[in-house]
């Protein structure tokens, strides 16, 4: 594969920030693009009876969590 000497630093400057080899970096990205188109490709077949409890999940009204109640009460770092 053929790359331009900024693609090529771009390439090994990122792989040193993640303390990989290039060959690691390199891999890694591949396979998750790869990962990534396949399930974007990949279309999601329900019979009636998965669709149904599919729909059942969305239409329940959410559960509480407890902690996620008491972070929302908390000051947002973004209302300073």
């Amino acid at each position: 594969m053929r790359l331009s000497a900024l693609e090529k630093q771009l390439i090994e400057r990122a792989a040193q920030h993640l303390g990989e080899t290039v060959t690691e970096f390199s891999v890694r990205c591949i396979l998750d693009q790869a990962r990534d188109v396949i399930l974007d490709q990949t279309p999601i077949v329900f019979d009636e009876n998965q669709w149904d409890a599919f729909v059942q999940q969305l239409e329940e009204p959410p559960k509480a969590h407890a902690g996620l109640v008491e972070l929302l009460k908390m000051p947002s770092v973004f209302d300073s």
